[in-house]
């Protein structure tokens, strides 16, 4: 009796696989550039179109998704947003969730910032409880100090409409009411953070509008 050899994978499968995880990053790379610009405000503008159409559990069909995408003014072809959720689409419910489209388009704060970040936060938490009132955040962030407002670019009153902007997405999205922890806090960073590509104005912003002196002024 002749052996039953088992099939050889055929190298254009392997050759298409490479293809599509080329194509995804591709996308995904794309996608960074377009939205991750403006100091995170594209970015949190974004989020906030994919909130208002998702559901209790931070799902969203692909018309949200698409409707983000123009809300923002992006010019993306509608096949290649199709293709961006069909891949974000796993489970195959035509729903992908918020989280899985924040962990694509942007990149964690590499171990310096996140230091920064962190360091800023802890002078907040004086009871060393890994958390702080969200209210407090808004009373210790100093817009004078930011980087554009000392060069004149823009003005206080602007540059703290937009932390309360994005910050207040945030915590929409992550369902926070009163109290946002030291992980959420990088977290909120890290939609910040990839928008600015040049580390020294990114430690001049912190360094800015968490003025060190008024962080550890508790009064």
């Amino acid at each position: 009796i002749e052996e039953t050899k088992p099939p050889v994978a055929k190298q254009e499968n392997k050759d298409t696989s490479q293809q599509a995880k080329e194509y995804f990053q591709k996308l995904v790379n794309s996608l960074k550039e377009q939205i991750n610009t403006n100091n995170g405000i594209t970015y949190y503008t974004f989020l906030y179109e994919l909130k208002n159409g998702s559901d209790e559990n931070n799902q969203l069909p692909i018309d949200t998704l698409i409707n983000a995408f123009k809300s923002i003014g992006l010019n993306i072809p509608q096949n290649d947003i199709i293709n961006f959720f069909n891949l974000l689409d796993f489970s195959g419910t035509g729903k992908i969730s918020i989280d899985d489209i924040m962990n694509t388009i942007v990149d964690p704060m590499n171990e310096h910032r996140k230091l920064y970040v962190v360091n800023k936060f802890a002078k907040m938490d004086v009871e060393k409880q890994g958390e702080v009132k969200v209210a407090l955040l808004k009373e210790k962030y100093n817009p004078k100090g930011h980087p554009d407002v000392m060069s004149g670019k823009t003005n206080e009153e602007e540059i703290f409409k937009q932390f309360c902007y994005t910050l207040d997405i945030y915590c929409n999205i992550r369902m926070i009411s009163d109290i946002i922890n030291y992980k959420q806090f990088i977290d909120y960073y890290d939609g910040i953070s990839s928008s600015i590509p040049d580390e020294k104005y990114f430690e001049d912003i912190l360094n800015g509008v968490w003025d060190d002196s008024n962080l550890n002024n508790n009064n």
